[in-house]
């Protein structure tokens, strides 16, 4: 009976030390200013003026999805949006915003063709912190930036994943 008590008490801890880790990452999120991508797609629609579909396609488990319009500082007039597995700490980041406040790519990117009309910039960086690779471009009135970040000591996400991912994006421009 006590052998049964205490598997039940770890069971519990076990659920309940997740539950708490997963209402931290929302509480986290909700006080930068996220809320959910639908509402953030519909605020930069409101703001920008550019008509934007939720993406279709996101490579990994989702546990948690979070979007964000910012309006002000650097990142003014551009829509974030965010999906999360907080079980391998592996991230997608959309980044979303008009030709005019568009996304630069950094020096050391290698230029490639998206499909057979839209050109784009792969770049990866591994740190102490994180391993990433991005890729930039741009589709009629929008420039986006697809950032796939996860722990150091994963390896990068290949181009052709991202590819996948702007192929997509660009199917329901």
């Amino acid at each position: 009976m006590l052998r049964r008590s205490l598997f039940f008490l770890l069971i519990l801890f076990v659920f309940l030390s997740a539950f708490d880790k997963q209402d931290q990452i929302e509480k986290e999120y909700r006080d930068a200013d996220f809320t959910t991508v639908e509402k953030a797609i519909q605020m930069f629609k409101n703001e920008t003026g550019i008509d934007l579909e939720k993406p279709s396609y996101i490579p990994i488990e989702t546990t948690h999805t979070f979007g964000r319009y910012l309006d002000e500082g650097y990142y003014k007039g551009k829509l974030q949006l965010e999906y999360i597995n907080s079980k391998t700490n592996d991230v997608i980041d959309i980044w979303v915003s008009s030709l005019e406040n568009g996304y630069k790519p950094k020096m050391h990117a290698d230029k490639i063709l998206i499909d057979k009309k839209h050109q784009a910039y792969y770049e990866t960086e591994v740190a102490e912190n994180h391993s990433s690779s991005a890729l930039t471009f741009c589709v009629d009135d929008k420039s986006y930036r697809i950032e796939m970040i996860r722990p150091p000591s994963k390896e990068v996400y290949s181009m052709e994943l991202l590819r996948e991912i702007a192929n997509k994006l660009i199917e329901h421009k």
